[in-house]
């Protein structure tokens, strides 16, 4: 936060800090996010044959936010998961037996390390790790989801006058 002044990114207007050019911030946080912190909170991935559970089951009540291609999914209701990705604190063996994930480096569950100090009770994380997971694939469905995310993003800032 202290470097985002130094960066051009926080101005003083009529007294008071301001975002400036948010939409360039959040572009480059995910592509950083993506190169240097997404990798160091990986906790494992894992393999279910029933990749559709993430729909019907409230994951927070074993600790974890969906993230990723199930909460680009849920956002925009235009992507089909591939891959499922949980954050929370720490494995859980209950949310291992439920949902029957067994440990495999290519499985189709991942589960993160969260990161942040937001509201753990809601199903999904903040929107703009949504969109840097999305990013991180690489793959041009995920990368499209990600741009209605980040346009959605974008559209909710506010504007200094």
């Amino acid at each position: 936060m202290a470097e985002l002044p130094k960066l051009g990114y926080v101005a003083t207007y009529r007294k008071e800090r301001v975002l400036v050019k948010p939409e360039r911030l959040l572009r480059e946080w995910a592509e950083a996010y993506a190169r240097t912190l997404r990798p160091k909170q990986v906790l494992g991935r894992y393999f279910t044959n029933d990749i559709g559970w993430w729909k019907d089951e409230v994951t927070t009540e074993f600790g974890f936010n969906l993230g990723g291609e199930a909460a680009g999914a849920r956002v925009t209701r235009y992507l089909k998961p591939a891959t499922i990705t949980l954050y929370g604190d720490d494995i859980s063996a209950e949310l291992l037996a439920r949902f029957r994930l067994r440990k495999d480096p290519q499985g189709n569950v991942e589960l993160m390390k969260r990161f942040w100090e937001f509201d753990k009770s809601k199903p999904l994380v903040p929107l703009p790790l949504v969109y840097a997971d999305l990013l991180a694939t690489g793959e041009t469905r995920c990368i499209e989801t990600g741009e209605m995310i980040y346009k959605k993003i974008v559209d909710g800032f506010e504007r200094a006058d």
